[in-house]
């Protein structure tokens, strides 16, 4: 008994994993809201869950990898040096200084280059902001809402952020990012292990391989996409040393576990679990004709579940909602009544036809504009680099098997990619093994040239070969981490941009899109741990200029940030389209569902907050929609602040004025669409 209760902790995974689980728990208690009590009583029990689970999750581990043997020992974790003492004395803690200063060091400086300034990305203020909101409390949409954000993915990942804003304010929040990408780190040491012996040139190796700038861009904003990328890379490890584990029942419920997680966390993840998963049901089959007992069938359907649990209460929820569980995807398929049954396609980013979609993995780097939402001039070329290289790899007999596995899934989720996405953004676990096979091949390469029982031709070729790879890859890595450096994503009174993201002397190699700010670096440090709301940056004057919002109508992007800062807790119905990719009010449905409630809202007072240079877009578009929602004359100039009294985009407070949704019978002109959550 005293064996089976004896841990483990792996505090930055087991952390993370708890968290991860807590804000996926809790959306099965969403009823559970709308009063301070129930809020409280429902997280109190989704912790209750998510420590269960890490306790239950800690059991039976190896000194490598969650029940695999590894020369890393109690290293692998990197935090602290297993191999300080022989017997290290119990309770104390040997930190690994060198991991420390070559990785987590060089990750923490880049975040707080740009950490006092608040997050203005575009997507923060579209939709983050709101879902994040609404279901930190309960439903993501209350009563009267309709999808407040435009967008409504699964917010789980939102609310991680939430619950970290909690935690340490909004500026700080972001430091999840640098936790995923540690725990990333530490699992690219473990698969490096086998490959790089020395310990300095093994984090060396790590640090370069994180330089790309998509992870680097993102590690101080609120988009997802680092949450999930140790996910799928920890059950990636864990499939090809599945032959190893002991307990391989409890394996396969991790691994369920890991990848139903990191598709609940970023719904594109699918390129890399569907390969990894041919390549899990591989390993069952060898290791079953091996004549190994696999899992209890206790553990089978126990896999089943951690592999749909983690998603299948939102999608059950946007089923109810809309008639579609992956709303707005897949509409030609679902057919929702709230849009048309259309793909969703990004026609500005990936591929243009087919021909590129068969070579996007290879020639992606020539078209950065498609590429990227970035609007990168160059891309540093990692992913493409790294493909072709894994490719020679896998018909190459000086690559390990292991590796060889770890590339088979890496070329087969770039090539889904490339057929579902193309956007490098949703590429970020290809691009990090990627990174692998380049090391890789100039590991190999560096071994070659030491050997010196060859011709001298043969000797400059391999220097040649030396040279090319080494300055290809360091090319990639130094320009990844340039091009994260002066990269920036704001919003503003004008346009989308009017502040830097940056520290000021990097400034100099941004284009002149903003308006230079009135504050500095210490201005806005000194909020740190100081801004968990935004409420508290409202002055009166504020309040009061808010004081008769009933209700909000979002009709462009990225002002439903705005008013879930201005007054969260009022319901909010959105007519906007979201970018050039789908338009609600096209849907008779949707236009039906509009109608209904603004029915339920007559008699009171429903505003709007708009920039001023998107008046006459918004009034074109509201007339293009033909709702019988109109903008009075009247407008007023407002301010919000945006978790800092320094940073106020000007904006434009104008009520709405709703014709009559009745019809000559004096009837409520709506349909018999699902109601929306009270």
């Amino acid at each position: 008994m005293r064996q089976s209760l004896k841990r483990n902790f792996y505090p930055l995974p087991d952390a993370l994993l708890g968290l991860y689980v807590l804000c996926t728990a809790r959306e099965y208690l969403w009823a559970l809201g709308g009063s301070h009590s129930k809020n409280v009583a429902a997280w109190t029990a989704s912790a209750i869950v998510a420590g269960f689970l890490v306790w239950l999750w800690s059991a039976k581990r190896g000194t490598g990898w969650e029940g695999t043997e590894s020369s890393l020992s109690a290293e692998w974790h990197a935090w602290r040096d297993g191999g300080s003492q022989a017997q290290p004395v119990r309770g104390q803690v040997h930190c690994d200084w060198l991991w420390l200063s070559l990785v987590v060091a060089p990750l923490l400086i880049f975040f707080f280059l740009r950490a006092p300034f608040p997050s203005l990305d575009f997507d923060n203020l579209n939709y983050h902001l709101v879902n994040t909101e609404r279901a930190l409390r309960g439903w993501p949409m209350i009563a009267g809402d309709f999808f407040p954000g435009t967008l409504l993915v699964n917010p789980a990942p939102d609310m991680a952020f939430g619950v970290m804003r909690a935690l340490v304010g909004h500026r700080l929040s972001p430091l999840l990012n640098v936790a995923a990408l540690l725990w990333t780190a530490q699992i690219l040491n473990e698969m490096l292990a086998p490959l790089v012996a020395r310990k300095s040139a093994r984090y060396l190796s790590v640090l370069l391989i994180l330089g790309t700038e998509h992870l680097l861009f993102l590690i101080n904003l609120y988009m997802v996409d680092l949450l999930s990328i140790p996910l799928l890379l920890a059950a990636l490890l864990l499939t090809i040393r599945f032959r190893e584990t002991e307990d391989k029942g409890r394996s396969l419920v991790k691994i369920s576990l890991l990848m139903g997680l990191a598709i609940a966390f970023k719904l594109t993840n699918v390129c890399f679990v569907l390969p990894a998963g041919l390549l899990l049901c591989y390993e069952l089959l060898r290791t079953r004709l091996a004549g190994f007992r696999l899992a209890s069938k206790g553990q089978l359907v126990l896999a089943a579940l951690a592999a749909i649990l983690p998603s299948s209460f939102f999608l059950a929820y946007m089923w109810r909602q809309t008639g579609n569980p992956l709303f707005p995807y897949y509409n030609q398929i679902f057919k929702s009544p709230l849009l048309l049954p259309i793909a969703y396609v990004d026609l500005s980013h990936g591929p243009a036809n087919l021909w590129q979609k068969v070579l996007w993995p290879i020639v992606s780097f020539v078209y950065p504009e498609r590429l990227s939402a970035m609007g990168l001039i160059i891309y540093s070329g990692r992913l493409n680099l790294g493909f072709v290289i894994a490719l020679a790899l896998l018909f190459s007999k000086a690559a390990p098997q292991q590796l060889k596995k770890i590339l088979l899934i890496m070329i087969a989720s770039t090539i889904l990619w490339s057929f579902i996405s193309g956007d490098v953004r949703y590429a970020l676990p290809m691009e990090l093994i990627g990174g692998i096979s380049c090391w890789f091949a100039v590991l190999h390469v560096w071994r070659k040239v030491r050997e010196r029982e060859v011709t001298t031709f043969e000797l400059y070729k391999r220097y040649v070969a030396l040279a090319l790879f080494t300055f290809f890859f360091g090319l990639c890595s130094l320009l990844g981490v340039w091009n994260g450096l002066i990269h920036f994503e704001c919003s503003s009174d004008t346009k989308f941009c009017d502040r830097p993201m940056q520290p000021y002397f990097m400034t100099t190699f941004v284009a002149p899109t903003f308006l230079e700010p009135s504050h500095t670096y210490f201005h806005e440090a000194a909020f740190f741990m100081r801004d968990q709301s935004d409420a508290r940056f409202l002055t009166g004057n504020d309040r009061e200029a808010f004081r008769d919002v009933d209700a909000w109508l979002n009709c462009h992007d990225s002002t439903s940030g705005f008013m879930a800062l201005a007054a969260p807790d009022k319901p909010m119905i959105s007519v906007a389209r979201f970018l050039d990719l789908f338009d609600y009010m096209k849907a008779p449905g949707a236009q039906q569902r509009v109608r209904e409630l603004l029915a339920h809202q007559r008699g009171k007072n429903i505003y709007t907050l708009i920039l001023e240079s998107d008046l006459e877009t918004v009034t074109h578009e509201l007339e293009r929609a033909s709702m019988g929602i109109h903008l009075s004359s009247e407008s007023k100039q407002v301010s919000v602040p945006l978790y800092s009294p320094y940073v106020r985009p000007k904006l434009l407070l104008i009520k709405v004025l709703i014709e009559e949704p009745f019809d000559k019978n004096n009837h409520i002109v709506a349909g018999n669409l699902p109601p929306v959550e009270e």
